[in-house]
């Protein structure tokens, strides 16, 4: 297996996961910032695999047309979402799969909201694994987890090559 050698932003979470994202995948989650007023919420969901301490990001899903979305609110509701999931995974020997959820807000430093909150604990309360969650802002983005029905924030991100220890 060939080392990776492409540019990634880690993410540490609170209990000492890493996680491993392409800029690749970064740069397609910023087209979809809410830099004018006319700009609607857009999201969708991490897909990847766990490996260990590292949840390895490999792709995301696109905002649907079915999916709801205004402002200040995105309902995630077009199937597209889940049967890219299955596509994946079964296209990866049940390896790749769903991580966790990303959306933006038109804010320049994104934090949760109530309803962000609440909406990750309804959908997310059944996971076993640490889920990735991501909030897209205008300047900024907050990263956080979701583990043990409890909402964490990074405890820190940057960009750096892949940790020399990570293979594909």
């Amino acid at each position: 297996m060939s080392m990776l050698q492409q540019d990634f932003i880690t993410i540490q979470l609170p209990k000492n996961e890493l996680v491993i994202m392409p800029t690749s995948v970064l740069t397609r989650l910023h087209q979809y910032r809410q830099l004018k007023f006319w700009h609607k919420e857009k999201g969708g969901i991490f897909l990847g695999r766990y490996r260990g301490q590292y949840i390895e990001v490999t792709d995301i899903t696109l905002p649907q047309h079915n999916d709801i979305c205004g402002r200040f609110f995105f309902n995630r509701c077009s199937p597209l979402h889940q049967q890219t999931a299955y596509q994946q995974w079964q296209n990866s020997n049940s390896e790749i799969t769903y991580v966790g959820e990303w959306h933006t807000h038109p804010e320049q430093f994104p934090t949760p909201s109530t309803q962000d909150i609440t909406e990750w604990q309804s959908k997310l309360s059944g996971s076993f694994e640490s889920m990735l969650l991501c909030i897209v802002g205008q300047s900024t983005d907050w990263f956080g987890c979701f583990q043990d029905r409890v909402i964490s924030k990074e405890t820190s991100s940057s960009l750096t090559p892949c940790p020399q220890n990570y293979q594909l």
